[in-house]
């Protein structure tokens, strides 16, 4: 069902403008026909669980069957994760308002709920920062994230009615975050994490697999679909 309905948003147009935008950019990097291109991607998709930003991000265009056959995919990490995980405590990470309450101690960060701070808990919020990061509830690959500076608006009640706008769908609003210097030295315009993924068996935690990922051309996010890198970490030596 999960295909159909990726096939179907495509055909319907609601996909194409981003399907073609990924094709351009292998097309400047490659040369590869545009047209065959296209075909190569629903092949993928149907054989091997690829979406197009699964095609791109990890070169598909330079694979064979073979290598391609090696790599969890979306549709693969969906299932994945369907198997690992209680669905009904999905809500809890993909809602960035409710995962900071939850775990907000152990961010580390202050942050507010957009939907519920009213201007007096604002101006306490900004008092001491120049800088904060406003993101959408839901969300993903840093999409819809704005970096704000203090300076850049008339005073502290025009950056708080640019926040509440509901044009700007923003959930939650967070300090900047200062990075180890070690980080920084990667691309200092971001902050460039370890992505630790775990796999909890009777009650014993075992790492899956474990990234380090960067921010690229001076962008403030690191995820990939925003030019972002990532390379792996080997978990016997740290590096």
């Amino acid at each position: 069902m999960g295909k159909i309905k990726y096939v179907f948003r495509i055909i319907t147009g609601a996909s194409f403008g981003r399907l073609f935008k990924v094709m351009n950019s292998i097309h400047a990097k490659t040369g590869k026909n545009r047209f065959i291109m296209f075909f190569d991607i629903l092949v993928c998709f149907f054989k091997y669980g690829a979406g197009y930003n699964d095609y791109n991000i990890f070169a598909f265009y330079n694979m064979n069957a073979k290598q391609r056959a090696t790599y969890v995919t979306r549709m693969k990490n969906k299932k994945i994760i369907s198997m690992c995980n209680d669905e009904n405590y999905a809500y809890i990470f993909d809602n960035k308002s409710v995962f900071n309450e939850r775990f907000k101690d152990y961010l580390k960060r202050e942050f507010l709920n957009v939907e519920k701070m009213d201007e007096n808990d604002f101006e306490k919020f900004i008092k001491n920062k120049d800088v904060i990061f406003a993101k959408p509830n839901v969300g993903e690959s840093g999409k819809g994230i704005e970096r704000l500076e203090k300076s850049k608006f008339e005073n502290t009640k025009a950056m708080y009615d640019y926040i509440k706008d509901p044009i700007h769908n923003f959930g939650v609003i967070e300090e900047e975050l200062k990075q180890h210097e070690a980080l920084a030295k990667l691309h200092p315009s971001s902050i460039n994490a370890l992505r630790i993924v775990t796999i909890v068996v009777d009650g014993v935690p075992y790492c899956a697999y474990a990234s380090c990922k960067m921010g690229n051309k001076g962008k403030f996010v690191d995820n990939l679909e925003n030019d972002g890198l990532f390379c792996p970490i080997d978990q016997e030596k740290g590096e």
